[in-house]
């Protein structure tokens, strides 16, 4: 049986996780600049130019299928994205989040992961994180978009290890 008191205390509990849950969420604000530091680390951000679209006839890897497609249509039309030095990576022109087709002078991001093909612009991309708040899952395939939950995790178990300086009361004796 359970007593008033513990009842009592056990949502006294609860409030206050909850509370320290709400404490926790960002801004907006917050998640953008995050966001964007975290693009710019990691230099899968870029600003197009007209040679890199490709329209010469250039297997393309369907954004929703993942299959590769030899079709040259506009709508097929694939941008060429230097990933660091020697990294090149073909998308479909159509950001998936505004369904607009790149121009030469938007900012586009694609994710660290090798696993996800995709790109996006980078303002609809991050009003995406912003909307979704948990984690940076791809808006197409769901595979982790970029390190920024990997770089959270390592932050918050930073803090729950205990430093080597902190007071050890199995030195003393009595």
């Amino acid at each position: 049986f359970i007593l008033a008191s513990d009842l009592a205390y056990a949502q006294r509990l609860q409030a206050r996780r909850m509370r320290e849950e709400e404490s926790r969420k960002e801004t907006p604000e917050e998640r953008r600049r995050k966001l964007k530091r975290c693009f710019q680390r990691c230099q899968n951000k870029m600003v197009l130019k007209e040679e890199y679209f490709r329209q010469d006839g250039i297997n393309c890897t369907d954004i929703e299928t993942g299959s590769v497609s030899s079709n040259t249509a506009p709508e097929h039309v694939c941008l060429q994205l230097n990933n660091g030095p020697t990294k090149e990576r073909l998308v479909p022109n159509c950001c998936a989040v505004c369904l607009c087709a790149y121009d030469p002078g938007e900012t586009i991001v694609w994710s660290y992961n090798s696993e996800c093909p995709h790109a996006f612009h980078d303002e609809c991309l991050i009003d995406w994180f912003i909307k979704m708040q948990n984690g940076t899952p791809c808006p197409c395939c769901r595979r982790e978009f970029t390190d920024l939950t990997e770089e959270e995790e390592k932050k918050k178990k930073a803090r729950l290890e205990v430093p080597s300086h902190q007071f050890d009361l199995r030195t003393i004796s009595l």
